[in-house]
């Protein structure tokens, strides 16, 4: 049995997190989330947007590198997001050797271990 973050293995767990893939799946999560929220009376949304944004390359209108965490704090954002730097939870080589053999930046964690750093953030 193959595990699956977006429900697409076959798993017996139900999925993790769902990539979104478009505005109106962005608006449609929101308002859904925010719906369950007012109905429950619970300041916990359903939903709970992750910014994990990371630039490879300079901005190119002003060719200097972006600072997603600064960006995250300046906002704007979509409300109860939260941020987490990809490469605070990256697979390193060190750590993993079986899950980066070759020394890679910036992998993406065994789902075991995204599971723990998204419960860090409740």
């Amino acid at each position: 049995s193959s595990s699956s973050l977006d429900g697409s293995g076959d798993s017996p767990f139900p999925p993790l997190c769902k990539t979104l893939v478009s505005i109106q799946d962005v608006i449609t999560a929101q308002q859904s989330s925010t719906q369950q929220t007012t109905n429950t009376n619970n300041n916990n949304p359903k939903v709970i947007f992750i910014d994990a944004s990371w630039y490879h390359r300079p901005d190119p209108t002003t060719n200097q590198f972006r600072n997603p965490s600064t960006e995250y704090t300046q906002g704007p954002r979509l409300p109860s997001a939260r941020y987490i730097d990809i490469d605070s939870v990256a697979t390193t080589h060190e750590l993993f050797p079986q899950d980066n053999p070759n020394n890679l930046p910036h992998m993406f964690p065994p789902p075991s271990l995204f599971g723990v750093a998204m419960d860090a953030y409740n």
